[in-house]
């Protein structure tokens, strides 16, 4: 589902100072209306009181179950957090879904403290002191609120991803992925001479790749040679593109780059491919020096891959990638019962 990062980033999770200053506001208003009431009844006042504040908490805290089970629904969602925040994200969404639900034991039980309890005029500041208790629950679980709401947050860094399938291009640093995004779709990556320029999953739609089809076109952070354990967020969010279902992977080799050798950048390949084996080699800046470019072809097919030669900047070899594309995006459609 494309859109699913744009709706799960519509949900407001509030924290727990939020949470408090709705309670007393709501609780601090049927205390005014008692001050005022004839024929007082402090029992059923008292229940009003708790179930108000049990109600403010509990549809704040429906909040939390609504993410969590969006995310944890949601397939590309959670590979996306999963890859990028570790399977200690996915555990700290479980644990929020069910918020709701030992808020409502302890709710009841507290009501029934109320209920059971013999009448000794001292029902309303028992309920207060209740009310405090389900504040008490909110509170001790302030960290994983933070935690979710920290999920939440690189959530917002996943842009809806319209069109079906995605192309990811992805590469070391400074390899040229942001000028090939904005050859090959309309995006608005920015371009600049240094490395690392890229910090999240830029998204651009193109409708040249297949006639009649929007194809959306993901330029990525840039990949260093490592194990994942040594990688940084940023580039853990490239990692989480090229594993998003339904992709098909453009890695961009650079054959004069200065911040990774080529057989650096051949060891990141096997990385990518062991991610995803849907993949679409090009040895990118053949306009700098055509022969280097094809001595890195050969390296390439040393290892049994094959490779295309262009440049993002001039344009050349890129109508050869675009009828590589479509053959392959259209195979795809194909074997998933897509198009016939």
């Amino acid at each position: 589902m494309g859109y699913a990062s744009d709706e799960v980033r519509k949900i407001h999770l509030p924290l727990y100072d939020e949470i408090y200053v709705k309670v007393k506001n709501r609780v601090g208003k049927i205390l005014l209306k008692y001050k005022k009431a004839r024929g007082r009844n402090p029992r059923g006042i008292a229940l009003e009181i708790l179930d108000t504040g049990y109600q403010v908490i509990r549809d704040k805290l429906l909040a939390y179950r609504v993410f969590g089970k969006a995310v944890l629904g949601d397939e590309e969602l959670r590979t996306y957090v999963s890859t990028v925040l570790g399977d200690e994200a996915l555990k700290t969404l479980r644990v929020v879904t069910y918020l709701p639900n030992r808020l409502r034991n302890l709710w009841l039980t507290l009501r029934r403290e109320i209920e059971y309890t013999p009448e000794q005029g001292e029902e309303i500041n028992q309920s207060l002191r209740q009310v405090s208790r389900l504040l008490s629950y909110v509170k001790r679980k302030r960290k994983i609120l933070q935690e979710a709401l920290e999920i939440k947050k690189e959530l917002s860094l996943l842009p809806g991803l319209p069109g079906y399938p995605r192309v990811v291009i992805v590469g070391p640093p400074n390899a040229g992925k942001s000028s090939l995004a904005n050859k090959m779709s309309k995006t608005k990556t920015k371009i600049a001479e240094y490395p690392f320029t890229t910090k999240a999953i830029e998204p651009g739609v193109s409708e040249t790749i297949v006639k009649g089809l929007s194809v959306t076109v993901l330029d990525t952070p840039g990949l260093l040679s490592r194990p994942n354990e040594d990688r940084n967020i940023i580039e853990k969010r490239a990692l989480a593109a090229i594993k998003l279902p339904n992709t098909i992977v453009i890695y961009v080799i650079d054959p004069f780059s200065t911040i990774m050798s080529l057989e650096e950048q051949l060891d990141l390949l096997g990385q990518v491919i062991n991610l995803n084996p849907n993949v679409i080699i090009v040895i990118n800046k053949t306009d700098i020096d055509k022969e280097k470019a094809m001595k890195a072809k050969e390296e390439v097919e040393k290892r049994g891959y094959q490779s295309i030669l262009i440049s993002a900047l001039t344009g050349e070899g890129i109508d050869t990638l675009t009828s590589i594309l479509s053959t392959t995006i259209s195979t795809m459609l194909k074997e998933k019962g897509i198009i016939k």
